[in-house]
């Protein structure tokens, strides 16, 4: 039952890649197809992403997709260290606390701090992160 299970999630996830790839709504279905993906399958998420013509993206797309890239490393379990790329999506992010993507954007750059050994900077994006968090009860 399992193994059932398990194969129906794949097929799914394929069928969802195959969606979002030939989708007529382009890229913010892809980003949105990449978010959905991220916590069971950082992998495919990655390889969603990586596929995506960064040029091509608007401000807020380069944003979401600096965080799903970073979002996926970690659930990867390689170091969240590209500074730059998440530094996109923590400036565009910080001028909006109130989308649900801040509070998230504020931990992997707390993340990103902390593999950089700046222990005060973490710090305070995990509590704006939990304070992001909290406001939104998410």
């Amino acid at each position: 039952m399992k193994r059932l299970l398990h194969i129906c999630q794949l097929v799914l996830l394929v069928a969802v890649t195959l969606w979002s790839c030939t989708s007529l709504s382009g890229v913010g279905s892809k980003l949105s197809t990449a978010y959905a993906l991220v916590n069971e399958h950082p992998d495919s998420t990655l390889s969603m992403l990586e596929d995506i013509d960064r040029s091509a993206l608007s401000v807020a797309e380069r944003a979401r997709y600096a965080l799903f890239y970073s979002i996926a490393q970690d659930k990867m379990g390689l170091d969240v260290d590209n500074d730059s790329l998440l530094r996109v999506a923590y400036s565009y992010f910080s001028r909006l606390p109130e989308d649900t993507l801040y509070g998230k954007c504020c931990y992997y750059m707390g993340l990103y701090y902390n593999t950089q050994d700046s222990t005060k900077r973490a710090i305070a994006c995990y509590k704006e992160a939990i304070a992001s968090s909290d406001k939104l009860g998410d």
